[in-house]
């Protein structure tokens, strides 16, 4: 068994330890959330769980070793946010189990944002700088649980439901339990339908404000599930990110895309496509010679390829994402940042990456008004993007007004639900058809 470092001998050393972390582990923190529930205080105390966002993907491109120092450093970390009374724990994988006797639900609430905040800041790994993002569930002792096990269950439920509402600190509801349990049921299913042909790709177009003439698409995946019908992506993506599918998934829909907008170029339509990537495919070594195959297999040109990206995957690992676009930029396709506002530096990373195009957030977009914050906001976005040669999309367009406005600050398309919405392939031309003919 490793030797416990320095800073976790705040916390005493458990029986049964975690070999990696030298905390506590799983059976010697059910004893210690026994005590807890044996107490005949009414303050008995909450526990938390703590789980990392895209752990995997750490282990996947870095290798296990960088991952098993990431999680030792974490630990660290999160017992310096703790008291010498409480205890941290691992669970297992990447998940930290904390027990805080006493306490109620503000102060529970106020440990799971300092643990946060703890996992947050850059770890150097290998020369890399990871900025790990985390998600924390909350279950209170006894309101929620009146056993060890249904205790770590309520907060484990909750951690899954912050992770699927974008992450933060999120107290166990009551009542959730049964559609949290049919979100886990699809765990299982999700890796069938990569390979068996369930997972479908809409088409959302993009226009021209002006005239509202389609000029691009962008890809949007489904999964046409044989039992629920089909799915939106809020319901199964986040699955996908938390089992290591999202680069899989990603190649499927690079595929399907290319081979339809290869079609639309052969027809006339000529939409240029454009797809997201994720962290784990723009970290993935074989991206770049993947996507000169599916070009050269396709018969796409280059030019009608758009790959998006967000400044949260560059800042995975900016070297190596600003190695990959490089290189894919080298084959002639077309480069986006998505969600471009919800990052924390926008304005580094537009002139470091060689990028064709900027998209909006919607949240600038929708509802917009004339002599607002957000309408200034984007007046100088767009003026910002055009002075270094890039497009701007306004993404979220959801009514004739906005649709003008956006046309009147200089975006160069637009893209929403008012517009029009997502849809399959052969509706697509249709669409396409009797815009052009308007």
């Amino acid at each position: 068994m490793p030797r416990t470092p320095r800073l976790l001998r705040r916390q005493a050393r458990p029986l049964v330890a975690d070999d990696l972390t030298g905390l506590a582990g799983r059976r010697e923190f059910g004893r210690a959330v026994d005590a807890v529930l044996a107490r005949p205080d009414r303050a008995r105390g909450a526990l938390l769980v703590l789980g990392l966002d895209r752990f995997r993907e750490v282990n996947d491109v870095l290798g296990h070793a960088a991952g098993d120092a990431l999680l030792q450093e974490l630990a660290r970390r999160l017992v310096l946010c703790l008291r010498p009374r409480d205890l941290l724990a691992r669970l297992g994988g990447d998940e930290f189990a904390v027990l805080l006797p006493g306490s109620d639900r503000e102060d529970a609430v106020a440990v799971g944002e300092r643990m946060r905040d703890a996992a947050r800041q850059g770890l150097a790994l290998d020369g890399t700088v990871l900025h790990v993002e985390s998600s924390v569930g909350v279950a209170l002792l006894p309101e929620h649980a009146t056993d060890r096990d249904a205790a770590v269950r309520c907060a484990d439920l909750a951690l899954h439901e912050g992770k699927r509402r974008g992450g933060g600190v999120h107290l166990y509801e009551p009542g959730r339990d049964r559609p949290d349990r049919g979100r886990l049921l699809t765990l299982d299913e999700l890796h069938g339908a990569v390979a068996t042909g369930q997972l479908v790709v809409h088409y959302q177009p993009q226009v021209r404000p002006g005239d509202g003439q389609p000029v691009g698409v962008e890809a949007l995946v489904r999964w046409q599930h044989p039992e629920r019908g089909l799915l939106a992506p809020e319901d199964f993506l986040p699955l996908a990110e938390q089992t290591g599918l999202l680069g899989p998934l990603t190649r499927v829909v690079l595929e399907r895309a290319a081979h339809d907008a290869a079609g639309w170029a052969h027809d006339g339509t000529g939409l240029r496509v454009s797809v997201n990537l994720s962290a784990a495919s723009l970290l993935d070594a074989g991206l770049v010679d993947a996507v000169a195959d599916l070009l050269a297999r396709s018969g796409l040109p280059a030019r009608s390829l758009l790959l998006e990206i967000t400044e949260t995957v560059v800042m995975a690992d900016p070297v190596q994402a600003g190695r990959t676009l490089a290189a894919l930029r080298g084959l002639g396709l077309l480069l986006s940042v998505d969600d471009y506002g919800t990052g924390h530096s926008s304005l580094a990373y537009l002139h470091r990456l060689p990028l064709d195009e900027l998209k909006l957030d919607q949240g600038f977009v929708s509802g917009l008004r004339p002599g607002t914050p957000a309408a200034r906001i984007v007046e100088h976005t767009v003026a910002l993007a055009h002075d270094l040669g890039l497009l701007v999309v306004a993404e979220g367009v959801d009514s004739d007004a906005t649709l003008e406005l956006v046309r009147a600050l200089g975006c160069d398309l637009a893209q929403g639900n008012h517009v029009c919405a997502a849809l399959p392939e052969p509706q697509l031309r249709e669409w396409v058809a009797a815009r052009r003919a308007r």
